[in-house]
């Protein structure tokens, strides 16, 4: 059996767009833990890709919704494009919060892909066991 070099390699670029398996490497909500101490909600969201630019985080009493943009949306505005496999997309999740929060006092930190949001309890308790 005789294959032909560049059609196999070209079979293997293209096996991502081609495949119906694609759907499984999409981004979709980023993992993220939640979690209190005595007077805070402390929200740790993985958004790797991203500039802390094109992230929003709306806060309200018993809820944190986080929108953003991924992406290589204008990382080649001024070339021609010969070929690109990355792809500009926007998300938005809601987190539920366990209590009620004071959402105008919301503190926010982007470091290496973790988005940490930090929030205060309405009332300093800590959840039962």
């Amino acid at each position: 059996m005789n294959i032909d070099k560049n059609n196999f390699d070209r079979a293997v670029d293209n096996f991502d767009e081609n495949s119906s398996l694609r759907f499984f490497s999409l981004p979709s909500s980023p993992r993220v833990d939640v979690y209190q101490t005595k007077s805070d909600i402390i929200i740790k969201a993985e958004i790797p890709d991203t500039l802390r630019e094109n992230i929003s985080v709306y806060a309200s009493d018993y809820s944190i919704r986080l929108t953003w943009q991924s992406g290589s949306g204008t990382l080649h505005k001024d070339n021609y494009i010969y070929r690109t496999g990355r792809f500009s997309n926007s998300f938005t999740r809601t987190i539920p919060l366990p209590i009620k929060i004071i959402s105008n006092k919301t503190r926010i930190e982007y470091k290496d892909g973790i988005l940490s949001i930090t929030v205060p309890k309405t009332e300093p308790v800590m959840a039962k066991d």
